[in-house]
């Protein structure tokens, strides 16, 4: 009788572990519709912007508008992924009743480590920056309080 044994190698081998990958363009679009306000889907604005994670990942932000009533009127929202899975989005209050706007860039955290830079402006007025990254466990803005306009969830 033979019995298949396995070779040292095979027996020693590990599991080989896929690198992250940022969230596909679909993916991205499924989000933003899905966010809708009153029947209104969210709209991609600009292109995503893929930082690292500082773990080996990738943090993903995608600014969105939904253009509510009138033309070049209604909520900015910057929709987040870390390694493809949708995390949450920021809310900033103005953006719905204001001519709002908000824009993504990478950046780099003033101690060192990748980050996403917000930029929120009103009326054509610059009114804040955050920066957002991950921690390890989750995403995290910069300062620790941002303004209490911009709301997270």
């Amino acid at each position: 009788m033979v019995v298949n044994q396995k070779s040292k190698t095979e027996a020693q081998a590990v599991p080989r572990q896929e690198k992250p990958k940022p969230p596909t363009q679909q993916e991205i679009q499924r989000v933003l519709s899905a966010a809708g306000i009153e029947g209104y889907p969210f709209s991609v604005v600009g292109g995503p912007v893929i930082v690292s994670d500082n773990h080996g990942g990738y943090l993903t932000a995608v600014v969105g508008f939904c253009e509510i009533e009138e033309p070049n009127y209604g909520p900015h929202s910057i929709f987040f992924w870390h390694n493809g899975r949708y995390i949450g989005r920021d809310w900033w209050r103005h953006a719905v009743t204001t001519r709002g706007y908000v824009k993504v860039e990478p950046s780099t955290l003033p101690g060192g480590g990748s980050a996403v830079k917000a930029s929120y402006s009103q009326n054509g007025e610059y009114w804040a920056n955050v920066w957002f990254f991950w921690n390890g466990e989750r995403l995290t803005p910069v300062p620790p309080n941002p303004p209490e306009n911009i709301l997270w969830g």
